[in-house]
């Protein structure tokens, strides 16, 4: 995929799209999540995850179609679940996070979100950006450990041009270059919310 793809048609309102309206969560697929999460946790339900404060699910298997699981049948329509650890887990990768990133750009509730050493690269990054540009009430966003280049941070930094919210930014052990970290850079020219920033350009590392 090229980042460049991650364009979405914004003709209509943002409050008319549904982001879950073309993707189908079955019920096989929502037991598998459920099987995931009962296997380190002990028994688990999807009524009991939406009922939660938070989805802890660092090291649990979970996948880009339990990230559909997550986004539209957990952070969908949830005025409760404010953080997502999702870290650990390499089978997500950019489609996964195409989606948690398109429910999130709506939602003001989840303010913490942690994909580190996960299988992202610069679409999924990219799909981030988008979703800091929108509603999106984001205060920490956990990126280490990533295979997210120069392109990735250019769609990120696009994001922080517009956001206010995002208070905490982790992008250690990515795959970021110089144009990459300029681009960071000159975002926060325009970004009055960041207060930590980790970024790390070859064994240079900046820390905020």
């Amino acid at each position: 995929d090229d980042v460049s793809d991650w364009s979405s048609d914004v003709s209509l309102p943002i409050s008319t799209i549904d982001p879950c309206a073309s993707i189908s969560v079955t019920p096989s697929m929502i037991s598998a999540f459920e099987a995931k999460m009962t296997a380190w946790n002990g028994p688990v339900t999807l009524a009991g995850i939406r009922a939660g404060w938070q989805v802890y699910a660092s090291g649990r298997g979970i996948d880009d179609e339990d990230c559909k699981v997550i986004a539209c049948s957990v952070i969908k329509d949830n005025s409760v679940v404010t953080s997502l650890n999702l870290g650990r887990n390499s089978n997500i990768g950019d489609e996964g996070v195409k989606v948690l990133a398109s429910v999130l750009k709506m939602s003001a509730v989840v303010t913490s979100l942690d994909l580190s050493s996960t299988s992202i690269g610069d679409v999924g990054a990219a799909a981030l950006g988008d979703a800091l540009k929108g509603s999106s009430g984001l205060q920490v966003l956990t990126l280490t450990m990533n295979k997210i280049s120069d392109a990735g941070a250019a769609a990120i930094a696009d994001g922080l041009k517009v956001n206010s919210k995002l208070m905490k930014l982790m992008l250690s052990d990515c795959e970021i270059g110089d144009s990459g970290a300029a681009a960071i850079g000159e975002a926060l020219k325009a970004n009055s919310g960041l207060r930590t920033l980790q970024l790390e350009i070859g064994r240079a590392s900046c820390r905020e």
